[in-house]
């Protein structure tokens, strides 16, 4: 299994820390919790590939089954390579719950999420 690394990555790409943007270049796999956010945007700009769990979104019936699934994803993507996962917060549910099955996942804190929403 490759090493999984959870990264906060804010809401707009100007809030990338520096230790977030040498994972996301890193060559890892790298999967982001949503492709509508500056992270996207900036992966674009620098054609570093990825992919998103925006369809998990549709396919759940609630936030408790979104937060298995997307644990789910991360953990089959891992499989095989390492795997770098950005959301907008490392206190998202689906962090909390990829952690409580993948012990050694490494987890970058980015800016808060509340800054943003003043």
């Amino acid at each position: 299994m490759g090493e999984i690394a959870v990264i906060g990555i804010g809401y707009e790409a100007g809030q990338l820390t520096l230790e977030a943007v040498e994972r996301l270049r890193s060559g890892a796999k790298v999967i982001l919790h949503t492709g509508r956010c500056g992270c996207a945007d900036w992966l674009r700009q620098q054609g570093i590939e990825f992919s998103t769990l925006d369809g998990l979104y549709e396919s759940c019936e609630d936030f408790d089954d979104h937060a298995r699934a997307a644990a789910q994803a991360v953990r089959d993507a891992a499989r095989d390579e390492d795997v770098v996962y950005g959301v907008f917060d490392v206190r998202d549910a689906s962090v909390s719950r990829l952690l409580d099955e993948v012990r050694d996942a490494r987890v970058i804190p980015g800016p808060p999420s509340e800054g943003p929403l003043f």
